[in-house]
């Protein structure tokens, strides 16, 4: 299996990658065309995508900031889900980012499918923090999330969790314009 980041809009695994994007997160976690591509613009934003025999198997999209790095969106190709690629792609990206801490966010707790997420997480080392936070709105007309802040190897304190909630707001929600 390849590593590939992508850069742009343009670049070839752009579109396998929209369209995985597309089906694995609900519409109001989801950048616009024209927010993801002013994303490409900041160097702190990374697209790693896995690639085999041409075919986008999975990606994670993330920010390096001073101390720690925010995983934004991580999702594997339905055609390849339950081979243990996700485990293995975000194992692999914790090994080479061992000198920070990894934060995400999932959906609360509510069901079946929110509980084997953060098993998943959980298993790969990821501590639950007390912030339930709204994470701020991708699209126009949609009410901001109730999240659940992940982060490893261990929990976050207030402090910390301040400066990623003003990264997220200020750095990775930014735009070129209006929301769409």
């Amino acid at each position: 299996m390849e590593l590939h980041r992508i850069k742009g809009i343009d670049d070839r695994y752009f579109e396998q990658m929209w369209t995985v994007y597309d089906y694995s997160f609900p519409y109001f976690e989801k950048r616009t065309l024209n927010h993801q591509a002013t994303a490409f613009t900041n160097p702190d934003y990374h697209l790693d995508s896995y690639v085999e025999d041409n075919i986008l198997v999975g990606f994670i999209a993330y920010w390096v900031f001073p101390g720690y790095v925010y995983v934004e969106h991580f999702a594997v190709n339905k055609a390849y889900r339950g081979f243990g690629h996700g485990t293995r792609f975000l194992g692999e990206f914790m090994k080479t980012r061992a000198d920070r801490t990894i934060v995400l966010e999932i959906d609360p707790v509510v069901d079946e499918l929110s509980q084997r997420r953060l098993r998943f997480y959980k298993n790969l080392g990821f501590s639950e923090n007390p912030f339930m936070h709204k994470c701020p709105v991708y699209r126009l007309n949609t009410p901001e999330a109730d999240l659940q802040v992940l982060s490893h190897p261990g929990p976050i304190d207030c402090d910390f969790y301040e400066r990623f909630n003003s990264d997220l707001r200020e750095v990775v929600m930014r735009r070129s314009g209006e929301l769409e």
